[in-house]
Protein backbone atom coordinates (compact mmCIF):
# COMPACT_ATOMS: atom_id res chain seq x y z
CA UNK A 1 0.00 0.00 0.00
CA UNK A 2 1.03 3.35 -0.40
CA UNK A 3 2.79 3.04 -3.89
CA UNK A 4 1.90 4.02 -7.19
CA UNK A 5 3.26 1.14 -9.95
CA UNK A 6 3.35 2.45 -13.44
CA UNK A 7 2.68 0.24 -16.22
CA UNK A 8 4.30 0.79 -19.79
CA UNK A 9 4.73 -0.59 -23.09
CA UNK A 10 3.81 -0.14 -26.85
CA UNK A 11 0.70 -1.13 -28.38
CA UNK A 12 0.15 -4.95 -28.27
CA UNK A 13 2.48 -5.42 -25.53
CA UNK A 14 -0.27 -7.01 -23.44
CA UNK A 15 -1.04 -4.11 -20.56
CA UNK A 16 -4.22 -4.26 -21.01
CA UNK A 17 -4.10 -8.69 -20.90
CA UNK A 18 -2.58 -7.95 -18.00
CA UNK A 19 -4.86 -5.76 -15.98
CA UNK A 20 -7.52 -8.35 -16.84
CA UNK A 21 -6.05 -10.99 -15.45
CA UNK A 22 -5.47 -9.26 -12.09
CA UNK A 23 -8.84 -8.06 -11.69
CA UNK A 24 -10.14 -11.65 -13.00
CA UNK A 25 -12.41 -10.09 -15.92
CA UNK A 26 -9.73 -12.19 -18.13
CA UNK A 27 -8.40 -14.78 -16.29
CA UNK A 28 -5.24 -15.96 -16.86
CA UNK A 29 -4.49 -19.42 -18.30
CA UNK A 30 -1.93 -20.50 -16.26
CA UNK A 31 -0.34 -18.86 -12.76
CA UNK A 32 -1.54 -17.30 -9.13
CA UNK A 33 -3.29 -14.08 -9.10
CA UNK A 34 -2.70 -13.05 -5.15
CA UNK A 35 -4.82 -10.43 -3.37
CA UNK A 36 -4.31 -9.89 0.45
CA UNK A 37 -3.02 -13.49 1.08
CA UNK A 38 -6.14 -14.87 -1.22
CA UNK A 39 -6.55 -16.52 -4.09
CA UNK A 40 -8.40 -14.21 -6.35
CA UNK A 41 -9.89 -16.67 -8.79
CA UNK A 42 -10.79 -18.85 -6.09
CA UNK A 43 -12.47 -16.25 -3.85
CA UNK A 44 -13.48 -13.43 -6.40
CA UNK A 45 -17.19 -12.96 -5.05
CA UNK A 46 -15.14 -12.60 -1.56
CA UNK A 47 -12.83 -9.99 -2.78
CA UNK A 48 -14.01 -8.04 -6.04
CA UNK A 49 -15.54 -5.31 -4.10
CA UNK A 50 -11.85 -4.40 -2.84
CA UNK A 51 -10.41 -3.91 -6.47
CA UNK A 52 -11.08 -0.82 -8.39
CA UNK A 53 -10.94 -0.94 -11.97
CA UNK A 54 -11.33 1.75 -14.41
CA UNK A 55 -11.25 0.93 -17.84
CA UNK A 56 -10.04 2.38 -20.14
CA UNK A 57 -13.27 2.51 -21.90
CA UNK A 58 -15.95 5.31 -20.70
CA UNK A 59 -18.29 3.66 -18.13
CA UNK A 60 -20.64 6.96 -17.46
CA UNK A 61 -24.16 7.59 -18.81
CA UNK A 62 -23.84 10.54 -20.74
CA UNK A 63 -27.38 12.36 -19.63
CA UNK A 64 -26.86 11.82 -16.29
CA UNK A 65 -25.22 14.29 -13.69
CA UNK A 66 -22.34 13.90 -11.17
CA UNK A 67 -24.59 13.60 -8.37
CA UNK A 68 -26.56 11.18 -9.94
CA UNK A 69 -24.10 9.16 -11.52
CA UNK A 70 -22.45 8.75 -7.89
CA UNK A 71 -25.69 7.98 -5.78
CA UNK A 72 -26.91 5.46 -7.67
CA UNK A 73 -23.24 3.76 -8.15
CA UNK A 74 -23.04 4.10 -4.38
CA UNK A 75 -26.64 2.01 -4.29
CA UNK A 76 -24.76 -0.76 -6.38
CA UNK A 77 -22.05 -0.59 -4.64
CA UNK A 78 -23.04 -0.21 -0.82
CA UNK A 79 -26.33 -1.66 -0.74
CA UNK A 80 -25.95 -2.45 2.93
CA UNK A 81 -25.17 1.26 3.87
CA UNK A 82 -28.20 4.00 4.62
CA UNK A 83 -28.98 6.59 2.60
CA UNK A 84 -27.15 9.21 4.79
CA UNK A 85 -24.30 6.96 4.40
CA UNK A 86 -24.39 6.92 0.82
CA UNK A 87 -24.84 10.71 0.54
CA UNK A 88 -21.92 11.75 2.94
CA UNK A 89 -19.60 9.20 0.51
CA UNK A 90 -20.53 10.73 -2.56
CA UNK A 91 -19.37 14.11 -0.99
CA UNK A 92 -16.47 13.00 0.72
CA UNK A 93 -15.43 11.14 -2.67
CA UNK A 94 -16.76 14.48 -4.49
CA UNK A 95 -14.41 16.36 -2.64
CA UNK A 96 -11.34 13.90 -2.30
CA UNK A 97 -11.25 14.55 -6.56
CA UNK A 98 -11.79 17.78 -6.50
CA UNK A 99 -15.95 17.16 -8.61
CA UNK A 100 -18.03 19.27 -5.33
CA UNK A 101 -18.51 22.21 -8.39
CA UNK A 102 -19.60 20.07 -10.25
CA UNK A 103 -21.97 17.82 -9.07
CA UNK A 104 -25.05 18.92 -10.63
CA UNK A 105 -23.56 19.28 -13.92
CA UNK A 106 -24.38 16.53 -16.78
CA UNK A 107 -21.59 14.07 -17.55
CA UNK A 108 -21.87 15.04 -21.44
CA UNK A 109 -21.02 18.81 -20.49
CA UNK A 110 -17.26 17.78 -18.43
CA UNK A 111 -14.50 18.27 -19.75
CA UNK A 112 -12.06 14.82 -20.60
CA UNK A 113 -10.40 15.37 -17.38
CA UNK A 114 -13.70 15.59 -15.43
CA UNK A 115 -14.99 12.63 -16.87
CA UNK A 116 -12.24 10.64 -16.18
CA UNK A 117 -12.13 12.17 -12.30
CA UNK A 118 -15.91 10.41 -12.10
CA UNK A 119 -14.81 7.18 -13.33
CA UNK A 120 -12.02 6.88 -10.50
CA UNK A 121 -14.93 8.47 -7.74
CA UNK A 122 -17.31 5.36 -8.89
CA UNK A 123 -14.16 3.33 -7.93
CA UNK A 124 -13.58 4.63 -5.01
CA UNK A 125 -17.13 4.47 -3.37
CA UNK A 126 -16.54 1.36 -1.88
CA UNK A 127 -13.14 2.24 -0.62
CA UNK A 128 -11.14 -0.56 -2.52
CA UNK A 129 -7.17 -0.58 -1.39
CA UNK A 130 -6.20 -1.47 -4.93
CA UNK A 131 -7.16 0.92 -7.27
CA UNK A 132 -6.72 -0.42 -11.26
CA UNK A 133 -6.22 2.40 -13.99
CA UNK A 134 -6.05 1.86 -17.73
CA UNK A 135 -4.98 4.32 -20.02
CA UNK A 136 -6.54 7.19 -17.66
CA UNK A 137 -4.71 9.61 -19.23
CA UNK A 138 -5.34 8.90 -22.81
CA UNK A 139 -6.82 11.45 -24.71
CA UNK A 140 -5.69 14.24 -22.25
CA UNK A 141 -4.09 17.65 -22.85
CA UNK A 142 -0.72 17.59 -21.03
CA UNK A 143 -2.29 19.75 -18.28
CA UNK A 144 -5.20 17.35 -17.25
CA UNK A 145 -2.67 14.30 -17.72
CA UNK A 146 -0.36 16.06 -15.00
CA UNK A 147 -3.14 16.82 -13.09
CA UNK A 148 -4.94 13.31 -13.15
CA UNK A 149 -1.21 11.75 -12.10
CA UNK A 150 -1.04 14.25 -9.25
CA UNK A 151 -4.23 13.10 -8.48
CA UNK A 152 -2.90 9.16 -8.52
CA UNK A 153 -0.22 10.16 -6.34
CA UNK A 154 -2.36 11.45 -3.83
CA UNK A 155 -4.35 8.45 -3.42
CA UNK A 156 -1.68 5.95 -3.47
CA UNK A 157 -0.22 8.19 -0.69
CA UNK A 158 -3.60 7.83 1.19
CA UNK A 159 -3.02 4.02 1.78
CA UNK A 160 -4.09 2.65 -1.90
CA UNK A 161 -2.30 0.06 -3.88
CA UNK A 162 -2.43 2.02 -7.38
CA UNK A 163 -1.57 0.91 -10.83
CA UNK A 164 -2.12 2.67 -13.98
CA UNK A 165 -1.01 1.97 -17.28
CA UNK A 166 0.36 4.82 -19.45
CA UNK A 167 2.38 6.23 -22.27
CA UNK A 168 2.87 9.31 -21.16
CA UNK A 169 6.49 9.76 -20.12
CA UNK A 170 5.69 13.87 -18.69
CA UNK A 171 4.58 12.52 -15.54
CA UNK A 172 6.43 9.00 -14.62
CA UNK A 173 8.73 10.71 -12.11
CA UNK A 174 5.41 10.49 -9.82
CA UNK A 175 5.04 6.44 -9.56
CA UNK A 176 7.52 4.80 -7.39
CA UNK A 177 7.79 2.30 -9.62
CA UNK A 178 7.35 1.50 -13.47
CA UNK A 179 6.98 -1.96 -14.91
CA UNK A 180 8.07 -1.77 -18.62
CA UNK A 181 6.71 -4.81 -21.09
CA UNK A 182 8.03 -5.49 -24.10
CA UNK A 183 6.20 -7.17 -27.15
CA UNK A 184 4.49 -10.42 -26.09
CA UNK A 185 3.92 -9.39 -22.41
CA UNK A 186 7.79 -10.17 -21.44
CA UNK A 187 8.39 -8.16 -18.38
CA UNK A 188 11.50 -5.60 -19.69
CA UNK A 189 12.34 -3.53 -16.53
CA UNK A 190 11.00 -3.31 -12.91
CA UNK A 191 12.21 -0.70 -10.85
CA UNK A 192 12.60 3.38 -10.83
CA UNK A 193 11.44 6.05 -13.33
CA UNK A 194 14.53 7.61 -13.37
CA UNK A 195 16.95 5.00 -13.80
CA UNK A 196 14.70 3.56 -16.89
CA UNK A 197 16.49 5.38 -19.75
CA UNK A 198 19.81 4.46 -18.16
CA UNK A 199 18.88 0.96 -18.17
CA UNK A 200 18.99 1.16 -21.48
CA UNK A 201 21.87 3.28 -22.57
CA UNK A 202 19.44 6.00 -24.07
CA UNK A 203 19.83 9.58 -23.43
CA UNK A 204 15.34 10.07 -22.54
CA UNK A 205 12.35 7.85 -21.38
CA UNK A 206 10.91 8.18 -25.11
CA UNK A 207 13.75 6.78 -26.53
CA UNK A 208 13.68 3.98 -24.40
CA UNK A 209 10.09 3.31 -25.12
CA UNK A 210 11.43 3.09 -28.74
CA UNK A 211 14.27 1.14 -28.04
CA UNK A 212 12.03 -1.25 -26.20
CA UNK A 213 9.15 -1.63 -28.63
CA UNK A 214 11.60 -2.11 -31.66
CA UNK A 215 13.95 -4.57 -30.01
CA UNK A 216 14.18 -7.97 -32.72
CA UNK A 217 14.17 -10.17 -29.31
CA UNK A 218 12.26 -9.48 -26.13
CA UNK A 219 13.27 -12.54 -25.27
CA UNK A 220 17.03 -11.51 -24.89
CA UNK A 221 15.22 -8.45 -22.49
CA UNK A 222 13.56 -11.32 -20.54
CA UNK A 223 16.61 -12.66 -19.90
CA UNK A 224 18.40 -9.41 -19.01
CA UNK A 225 15.37 -8.47 -16.72
CA UNK A 226 15.59 -11.98 -14.89
CA UNK A 227 19.18 -12.09 -14.38
CA UNK A 228 19.10 -8.67 -12.53
CA UNK A 229 15.97 -9.44 -10.52
CA UNK A 230 17.01 -13.03 -10.16
CA UNK A 231 16.93 -12.48 -6.43
CA UNK A 232 13.28 -11.48 -6.24
CA UNK A 233 10.85 -14.21 -4.80
CA UNK A 234 7.36 -15.07 -5.94
CA UNK A 235 5.60 -14.17 -2.93
CA UNK A 236 4.17 -17.28 -0.65
CA UNK A 237 1.14 -18.75 -1.05
CA UNK A 238 -0.74 -18.13 1.91
CA UNK A 239 -3.65 -20.08 2.61
CA UNK A 240 -7.05 -18.64 1.62
CA UNK A 241 -9.11 -18.07 5.13
CA UNK A 242 -11.89 -20.19 5.49
CA UNK A 243 -14.99 -19.36 3.27
CA UNK A 244 -18.22 -18.51 5.38
CA UNK A 245 -20.10 -21.23 5.61
CA UNK A 246 -22.95 -21.18 2.84
CA UNK A 247 -26.11 -20.97 4.38
CA UNK A 248 -29.37 -23.33 3.71
CA UNK A 249 -30.75 -23.21 0.16
CA UNK A 250 -34.03 -21.59 0.81
CA UNK A 251 -31.99 -18.96 2.79
CA UNK A 252 -29.45 -18.72 0.17
CA UNK A 253 -32.43 -17.86 -3.07
CA UNK A 254 -34.05 -15.57 -0.68
CA UNK A 255 -30.64 -13.75 -0.02
CA UNK A 256 -30.23 -13.73 -3.97
CA UNK A 257 -33.38 -12.98 -4.72
CA UNK A 258 -33.83 -9.72 -2.45
CA UNK A 259 -30.23 -8.58 -3.65
CA UNK A 260 -31.58 -9.27 -7.23
CA UNK A 261 -35.16 -6.93 -6.22
CA UNK A 262 -32.85 -4.28 -4.71
CA UNK A 263 -30.47 -4.19 -7.85
CA UNK A 264 -33.22 -3.84 -9.86
CA UNK A 265 -35.12 -0.88 -8.46
CA UNK A 266 -32.38 0.50 -8.51
CA UNK A 267 -31.46 -0.21 -12.08
CA UNK A 268 -34.94 0.62 -13.11
CA UNK A 269 -35.02 4.32 -12.00
CA UNK A 270 -31.19 5.09 -13.22
CA UNK A 271 -32.50 3.64 -16.42
CA UNK A 272 -35.40 5.86 -16.34
CA UNK A 273 -33.24 9.09 -15.47
CA UNK A 274 -31.23 8.20 -18.52
CA UNK A 275 -33.97 8.31 -20.83
CA UNK A 276 -35.34 11.37 -19.26
CA UNK A 277 -32.30 12.98 -19.57
CA UNK A 278 -31.94 12.50 -22.76
CA UNK A 279 -34.66 14.77 -23.99
CA UNK A 280 -34.14 14.63 -28.23
CA UNK A 281 -34.18 10.72 -27.94
CA UNK A 282 -37.24 10.80 -25.36
CA UNK A 283 -39.04 13.14 -28.01
CA UNK A 284 -38.17 11.16 -31.06
CA UNK A 285 -39.18 7.84 -29.12
CA UNK A 286 -42.92 9.06 -28.16
CA UNK A 287 -43.65 10.77 -31.43
CA UNK A 288 -43.16 6.75 -33.27
CA UNK A 289 -46.31 5.87 -31.88
CA UNK A 290 -48.71 8.80 -32.45
CA UNK A 291 -46.93 8.83 -35.85
CA UNK A 292 -47.55 5.70 -37.04
CA UNK A 293 -51.69 5.69 -35.87
CA UNK A 294 -52.08 8.73 -37.43
CA UNK A 295 -50.56 7.16 -40.80
CA UNK A 296 -52.57 3.94 -40.27
CA UNK A 297 -55.95 6.04 -39.72
CA UNK A 298 -55.35 7.85 -42.85
CA UNK A 299 -54.38 5.32 -45.22
CA UNK A 300 -56.24 2.76 -44.04
CA UNK A 301 -59.90 3.89 -45.11
CA UNK A 302 -62.83 2.43 -42.94
CA UNK A 303 -64.61 -1.48 -42.09
CA UNK A 304 -61.64 -3.66 -43.23
CA UNK A 305 -62.26 -5.81 -40.86
CA UNK A 306 -66.08 -6.09 -41.03
CA UNK A 307 -67.53 -9.58 -41.29
CA UNK A 308 -69.59 -8.57 -44.27
CA UNK A 309 -66.91 -6.74 -46.31
CA UNK A 310 -65.77 -9.98 -48.22
CA UNK A 311 -62.12 -10.74 -49.72
CA UNK A 312 -61.25 -7.66 -50.82
CA UNK A 313 -60.94 -5.48 -47.40
CA UNK A 314 -57.42 -5.52 -47.07
CA UNK A 315 -58.25 -6.99 -43.49
CA UNK A 316 -54.57 -8.56 -43.99
CA UNK A 317 -52.73 -4.69 -44.34
CA UNK A 318 -54.27 -3.59 -41.36
CA UNK A 319 -53.52 -6.73 -38.52
CA UNK A 320 -50.53 -7.07 -41.02
CA UNK A 321 -49.29 -3.31 -40.13
CA UNK A 322 -50.59 -3.23 -36.82
CA UNK A 323 -48.34 -6.61 -35.45
CA UNK A 324 -45.43 -4.76 -37.32
CA UNK A 325 -45.37 -1.61 -36.52
CA UNK A 326 -45.50 -2.49 -32.87
CA UNK A 327 -42.75 -5.36 -33.48
CA UNK A 328 -40.61 -2.09 -34.99
CA UNK A 329 -41.19 0.02 -32.40
CA UNK A 330 -40.50 -2.96 -29.68
CA UNK A 331 -36.87 -3.93 -31.53
CA UNK A 332 -35.26 -0.37 -32.37
CA UNK A 333 -35.76 1.00 -29.04
CA UNK A 334 -34.14 -2.02 -28.09
CA UNK A 335 -31.50 -3.39 -30.15
CA UNK A 336 -28.70 -0.49 -29.13
CA UNK A 337 -29.67 -0.54 -25.33
CA UNK A 338 -26.98 -3.28 -23.39
CA UNK A 339 -24.26 -2.62 -26.58
CA UNK A 340 -24.09 0.99 -26.11
CA UNK A 341 -23.57 0.64 -22.02
CA UNK A 342 -21.04 -2.59 -22.55
CA UNK A 343 -18.85 -1.01 -20.30
CA UNK A 344 -20.13 0.23 -17.89
CA UNK A 345 -22.42 -2.73 -17.60
CA UNK A 346 -19.24 -4.98 -17.26
CA UNK A 347 -18.03 -3.01 -14.75
CA UNK A 348 -21.21 -3.50 -12.66
CA UNK A 349 -21.45 -6.79 -13.09
CA UNK A 350 -17.77 -7.50 -11.89
CA UNK A 351 -18.27 -5.53 -8.60
CA UNK A 352 -21.64 -8.00 -7.94
CA UNK A 353 -24.49 -6.71 -9.33
CA UNK A 354 -27.45 -8.78 -10.72
CA UNK A 355 -26.76 -9.77 -13.81
CA UNK A 356 -30.79 -10.83 -13.77
CA UNK A 357 -32.02 -7.49 -12.14
CA UNK A 358 -30.11 -5.41 -15.24
CA UNK A 359 -31.89 -7.78 -17.58
CA UNK A 360 -34.93 -6.99 -16.24
CA UNK A 361 -34.60 -3.09 -15.83
CA UNK A 362 -34.25 -2.85 -19.39
CA UNK A 363 -37.45 -5.36 -20.59
CA UNK A 364 -39.59 -4.05 -17.78
CA UNK A 365 -39.09 -0.02 -19.31
CA UNK A 366 -39.38 -0.86 -22.44
CA UNK A 367 -41.99 -3.17 -22.59
CA UNK A 368 -44.02 -0.01 -20.92
CA UNK A 369 -43.00 2.42 -23.74
CA UNK A 370 -44.16 -0.52 -26.49
CA UNK A 371 -47.62 -0.88 -24.50
CA UNK A 372 -48.29 2.61 -24.19
CA UNK A 373 -47.13 3.05 -28.29
CA UNK A 374 -49.23 0.19 -28.72
CA UNK A 375 -52.76 1.34 -27.46
CA UNK A 376 -52.06 4.40 -29.12
CA UNK A 377 -51.54 2.79 -32.32
CA UNK A 378 -54.32 0.30 -31.76
CA UNK A 379 -57.07 3.41 -30.77
CA UNK A 380 -56.68 5.13 -33.90
CA UNK A 381 -56.21 2.25 -36.24
CA UNK A 382 -59.34 0.02 -34.88
CA UNK A 383 -60.95 3.50 -34.66
CA UNK A 384 -63.14 2.91 -38.08
CA UNK A 385 -62.07 -0.58 -39.10
CA UNK A 386 -65.49 -2.31 -37.47
CA UNK A 387 -65.00 -5.74 -36.29
CA UNK A 388 -66.84 -9.00 -34.88
CA UNK A 389 -69.61 -8.50 -32.39
CA UNK A 390 -68.18 -10.42 -29.72
CA UNK A 391 -64.94 -11.55 -28.32
CA UNK A 392 -64.04 -14.98 -27.17
CA UNK A 393 -63.36 -14.09 -23.37
CA UNK A 394 -65.94 -11.83 -22.67
CA UNK A 395 -63.45 -8.98 -23.04
CA UNK A 396 -64.52 -7.95 -26.47
CA UNK A 397 -62.81 -8.15 -29.57
CA UNK A 398 -60.49 -5.15 -29.70
CA UNK A 399 -59.00 -6.24 -26.54
CA UNK A 400 -58.45 -9.70 -27.50
CA UNK A 401 -56.79 -8.24 -30.78
CA UNK A 402 -54.58 -5.75 -28.52
CA UNK A 403 -53.15 -8.48 -26.18
CA UNK A 404 -51.74 -10.56 -29.51
CA UNK A 405 -50.23 -7.23 -30.65
CA UNK A 406 -49.39 -5.84 -27.25
CA UNK A 407 -47.75 -9.61 -26.86
CA UNK A 408 -45.83 -9.34 -29.94
CA UNK A 409 -43.94 -6.14 -28.83
CA UNK A 410 -43.27 -7.07 -25.85
CA UNK A 411 -41.62 -10.03 -27.19
CA UNK A 412 -39.88 -7.64 -30.02
CA UNK A 413 -38.29 -5.84 -26.88
CA UNK A 414 -36.63 -9.75 -25.70
CA UNK A 415 -35.69 -9.82 -29.27
CA UNK A 416 -33.93 -6.45 -29.41
CA UNK A 417 -32.05 -7.17 -26.08
CA UNK A 418 -31.17 -10.44 -27.47
CA UNK A 419 -29.62 -8.90 -30.36
CA UNK A 420 -28.13 -5.73 -28.47
CA UNK A 421 -26.43 -9.26 -25.93
CA UNK A 422 -25.01 -10.47 -28.98
CA UNK A 423 -23.47 -8.07 -31.17
CA UNK A 424 -19.94 -5.68 -29.95
CA UNK A 425 -20.94 -2.44 -31.50
CA UNK A 426 -23.72 0.29 -31.87
CA UNK A 427 -23.34 -0.08 -35.85
CA UNK A 428 -23.58 -3.97 -35.57
CA UNK A 429 -26.52 -3.61 -33.68
CA UNK A 430 -28.24 -1.61 -36.19
CA UNK A 431 -27.23 -3.20 -38.77
CA UNK A 432 -29.21 -6.22 -37.79
CA UNK A 433 -32.24 -4.31 -36.86
CA UNK A 434 -33.76 -4.51 -40.63
CA UNK A 435 -32.86 -8.02 -41.27
CA UNK A 436 -34.84 -9.05 -37.98
CA UNK A 437 -37.54 -6.78 -39.60
CA UNK A 438 -37.00 -8.60 -42.81
CA UNK A 439 -37.47 -12.02 -41.09
CA UNK A 440 -40.72 -11.11 -39.27
CA UNK A 441 -42.53 -9.17 -42.85
CA UNK A 442 -41.13 -12.34 -44.95
CA UNK A 443 -42.23 -15.27 -42.19
CA UNK A 444 -45.37 -13.50 -41.12
CA UNK A 445 -47.40 -15.70 -43.09
CA UNK A 446 -48.45 -13.52 -45.56
CA UNK A 447 -46.13 -13.01 -48.58
CA UNK A 448 -45.05 -16.37 -48.52
CA UNK A 449 -46.44 -19.40 -47.87
CA UNK A 450 -45.13 -20.85 -44.75
CA UNK A 451 -46.64 -25.05 -44.81
CA UNK A 452 -43.60 -25.95 -46.49
CA UNK A 453 -41.25 -28.22 -44.51
CA UNK A 454 -38.34 -26.09 -43.20
CA UNK A 455 -40.16 -22.44 -43.79
CA UNK A 456 -43.00 -23.70 -41.57
CA UNK A 457 -40.65 -24.40 -38.69
CA UNK A 458 -38.56 -21.36 -38.85
CA UNK A 459 -41.52 -19.60 -38.65
CA UNK A 460 -42.16 -21.00 -34.92
CA UNK A 461 -39.71 -18.34 -33.82
CA UNK A 462 -41.16 -15.21 -35.71
CA UNK A 463 -43.53 -13.18 -33.44
CA UNK A 464 -45.16 -11.67 -36.28
CA UNK A 465 -46.82 -14.89 -37.17
CA UNK A 466 -47.75 -15.66 -33.71
CA UNK A 467 -48.92 -12.24 -33.14
CA UNK A 468 -50.99 -11.94 -36.90
CA UNK A 469 -52.10 -15.52 -35.86
CA UNK A 470 -53.81 -13.97 -32.35
CA UNK A 471 -55.17 -10.89 -34.13
CA UNK A 472 -56.55 -12.92 -37.29
CA UNK A 473 -57.91 -15.80 -35.00
CA UNK A 474 -59.97 -13.02 -33.15
CA UNK A 475 -61.84 -11.30 -36.32
CA UNK A 476 -61.86 -14.53 -38.38
CA UNK A 477 -59.08 -13.66 -41.14
CA UNK A 478 -59.56 -16.80 -42.86
CA UNK A 479 -63.22 -15.77 -44.08
CA UNK A 480 -62.19 -11.98 -44.52
CA UNK A 481 -58.88 -12.59 -46.87
CA UNK A 482 -60.73 -15.33 -48.87
CA UNK A 483 -59.23 -18.61 -47.53
CA UNK A 484 -62.01 -20.57 -47.68
CA UNK A 485 -62.18 -20.32 -51.19
CA UNK A 486 -59.19 -22.01 -51.28
CA UNK A 487 -58.99 -24.23 -54.52
CA UNK A 488 -62.16 -23.24 -55.95
CA UNK A 489 -61.33 -22.72 -59.67
CA UNK A 490 -60.86 -19.45 -61.05
CA UNK A 491 -60.27 -17.94 -57.25
CA UNK A 492 -56.88 -17.13 -56.19
CA UNK A 493 -54.94 -19.36 -53.43
CA UNK A 494 -53.56 -16.40 -51.36
CA UNK A 495 -50.99 -17.88 -48.30
CA UNK A 496 -52.85 -18.71 -45.53
CA UNK A 497 -53.13 -20.34 -42.02
CA UNK A 498 -55.63 -22.64 -40.65
CA UNK A 499 -54.83 -20.58 -37.32
CA UNK A 500 -56.66 -17.33 -38.73
CA UNK A 501 -60.24 -19.36 -37.88
CA UNK A 502 -62.46 -17.59 -35.73
CA UNK A 503 -62.05 -20.52 -32.90
CA UNK A 504 -61.02 -20.13 -29.25
CA UNK A 505 -58.37 -22.30 -28.97
CA UNK A 506 -56.34 -20.86 -32.01
CA UNK A 507 -56.12 -17.68 -30.28
CA UNK A 508 -54.89 -19.50 -26.92
CA UNK A 509 -51.94 -20.98 -29.30
CA UNK A 510 -51.12 -18.14 -30.46
CA UNK A 511 -50.67 -15.65 -26.52
CA UNK A 512 -48.81 -19.21 -25.30
CA UNK A 513 -45.97 -19.37 -28.55
CA UNK A 514 -45.81 -16.06 -28.32
CA UNK A 515 -45.09 -16.00 -24.32
CA UNK A 516 -42.49 -18.55 -24.81
CA UNK A 517 -40.78 -16.89 -27.49
CA UNK A 518 -40.68 -13.69 -25.34
CA UNK A 519 -39.47 -15.89 -22.19
CA UNK A 520 -36.75 -17.76 -24.61
CA UNK A 521 -35.03 -14.76 -26.07
CA UNK A 522 -34.85 -13.00 -22.60
CA UNK A 523 -33.48 -16.28 -20.90
CA UNK A 524 -30.87 -16.80 -24.43
CA UNK A 525 -30.45 -12.92 -23.32
CA UNK A 526 -29.70 -13.67 -19.84
CA UNK A 527 -26.60 -16.91 -20.42
CA UNK A 528 -25.25 -14.33 -22.80
CA UNK A 529 -24.77 -11.81 -20.51
CA UNK A 530 -23.88 -14.11 -17.93
CA UNK A 531 -20.65 -15.69 -20.13
CA UNK A 532 -19.10 -12.50 -19.18
CA UNK A 533 -19.55 -12.00 -15.31
CA UNK A 534 -16.01 -12.81 -14.27
CA UNK A 535 -17.52 -14.88 -10.73
CA UNK A 536 -19.55 -17.03 -13.38
CA UNK A 537 -16.63 -17.65 -15.31
CA UNK A 538 -14.18 -18.04 -12.66
CA UNK A 539 -16.33 -20.50 -11.02
CA UNK A 540 -17.04 -22.74 -13.93
CA UNK A 541 -13.35 -22.36 -14.25
CA UNK A 542 -12.80 -24.13 -10.26
CA UNK A 543 -15.13 -26.43 -10.89
CA UNK A 544 -13.66 -27.88 -14.07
Amino acid sequence: RGELLGLLGGSGAGKSTLLKAITGSGPASGGLVLFEGRDLYRDFRHVRDRIGYVPQDDILHASLSVRATLTFGSMLRLPNATDIERDERVQEVASELGLVDRLDAKINQLSGGQRKRVNVALELLARPPLLILDEPTSGLDPANERSLMQLLRRLADDGRMVIVVTHSTESLHVCDQVLFLARGGSPAYLGSPLALAAEFRVSTLVDAFGFVDSHPNPMELRARFDKRHGSIQPPAITPSPDTPARPPWHRHMALESQRVGIDFWILLRRAIAIAGGDRRNMVLLGAQGPVIALLMLVVFGSNRLEPSSGASSGATSVLLALVLSVIFIGTSSSVREIVKERPSFLREQAVGVSTAAYLASKWVMLSTLVVVHSMVILSFALLRQGGPRDGFLMLGWPSEVALGVILAGIGAVALGLLISALVTTTDKAMTMLPIALFVQLLLAGVIVPIGTLGIQQLSWLVGARWGLDAAGSTVDLWSLRGCSATGVPGLATPPCSTLWTHEVGNLLIALVMLTILCLGALLATYRALQAHDPAVVLAARDAS
